[in-house]
């Protein structure tokens, strides 16, 4: 049996034609063709296409038969079909309308996005959806360019406008993009703790070998990528250095037998390279290169060819993004992940010294090179645990 949907008449529609197709039924002497029509100024294609659907899983089931029962009901199942819509059926549909309207690559773009935010919501209900407006304006204001977050919302917009028009949802939620810094620090940013962050270093791991047993390529090329990874996030947890930093140290910037590390300017050396520090201000002096990393400075400086190399060897930013995205997802889930960046690891970085190690916070600052002291306090994520050893873990003495 087949199924088609076609507007009737064709010289003047006022109706959609659903019509049912079988040789079977012909050879049994019934008609080859069996029409039911749905008036337009009450049905839209979609809806149309969502009871052919339904009406086409009932047919296999043997739940009905075109030819001796009439589709009843119409209203009503026209809001059956609408209220249970997923997301990707919604999608599909919408797309078909799109492409008559947009050109090819923006309707590619367009689709690309709305495909990836079904696959991040897995693929809910356009109306629960909908309803949701709190994580729809995470999703869209979650990138760092601000020419990105006003085209998702845009095309967010119109996508939610169309299933508003077709009934699939009651309103059309309002959306916005933040356009500055300031507009975003509502979304809290979030921290791990040193245990988290072996987690999160057991999950690239895990990737790792993940890579090497499905890749053609070399897996000692892999390999390596993935344990420059490991001691990129590890080196940033502890030093609490910006991912721009940490990209573009180099074997010059140790002094002392690894024991301080001076972050400068690459002009300084006259090299070919775009880092330009923060504030000059902030690297007049060495800072500390805790325990912790020194063996992996030492190890890294081992396969530099070059005092003025890159130490972990990477130049993308975004690339590392990802990683840390892909391994904060599968170690602490995705709803926690959309907090977590490179940037949190200094965030972590500052709470670590402060909760668990109990380093004077002058000497985090030190280390943070922040020139206020409030603006490490602003890095600082207290805990109850914390807050509580800080009174329990001395020795108390009467004053007298």
């Amino acid at each position: 049996m087949a199924s088609s949907i076609t507007k009737h008449p064709p010289d003047n529609p006022t109706q959609w034609t659903f019509r049912f197709t079988s040789k079977r039924k012909a050879d049994q002497g019934l008609p080859r063709q069996k029409s039911f029509y749905f008036p337009m100024h009450t049905f839209r294609k979609s809806d149309v296409q969502a009871i052919k659907k339904l009406y086409e899983q009932k047919y296999k089931r043997g739940e009905f038969d075109p030819w001796c029962e009439p589709i009843t009901d119409l209203p009503a199942q026209k809001q059956a079909s609408s209220s249970v819509i997923s997301m990707a059926n919604a999608i599909d549909l919408y797309m078909d309308q799109a492409r008559r309207e947009l050109t090819d690559h923006t309707a590619d773009v367009h689709k690309y996005i709305l495909k990836k935010m079904c696959s991040d919501f897995a693929n809910p209900v356009i109306s629960s959806l909908a309803s949701d407006t709190k994580s729809l304006m995470d999703w869209v204001n979650a990138s760092d360019a601000w020419n990105t977050r006003r085209s998702m919302k845009y095309y967010i917009e119109r996508f939610l406008k169309w299933c508003n028009n077709q009934g699939y949802i009651d309103r059309v939620p309002e959306l916005s993009a933040y356009s500055t810094k300031a507009e975003r620090k509502d979304r809290s940013r979030d921290y791990i703790t040193e245990a988290e962050l072996q987690l999160l270093l057991d999950e690239v791991s895990a990737i790792k070998k993940k890579k090497m047993n499905i890749t053609h390529s070399p897996t000692r090329r892999i390999e390596d990528s993935y344990n420059r990874i490991s001691d990129l996030f590890t080196v940033m947890f502890y030093t609490g250095m910006r991912i721009s930093e940490a990209l573009h140290t180099r074997p010059a910037w140790i002094q002392d037998n690894y024991r301080f590390l001076q972050i400068g300017d690459l002009n300084r050396w006259n090299l070919p390279d775009s880092f330009t520090p923060k504030s000059q201000k902030e690297h007049d002096h060495p800072v500390v290169i805790p325990p912790e990393v020194q063996h992996i400075f030492r190890n890294r400086v081992k396969h530099c060819n070059g005092m003025y190399e890159r130490l972990f060897g990477f130049r993308s930013t975004r690339w590392i993004q990802k990683q840390m995205k892909k391994a904060c997802e599968k170690a602490f889930g995705k709803e926690r992940s959309r907090n977590l960046s490179p940037h949190s690891l200094r965030h972590s970085c500052a709470s670590y010294w402060l909760n668990e190690r109990r380093i004077p916070v002058q000497e985090v600052q030190h280390l943070m090179r922040h020139s206020d002291i409030g603006t490490t306090m602003g890095y600082h994520h207290p805990s109850q645990e914390s807050h509580y050893a800080a009174f329990n873990s001395g020795v108390m003495r009467v004053v007298k």
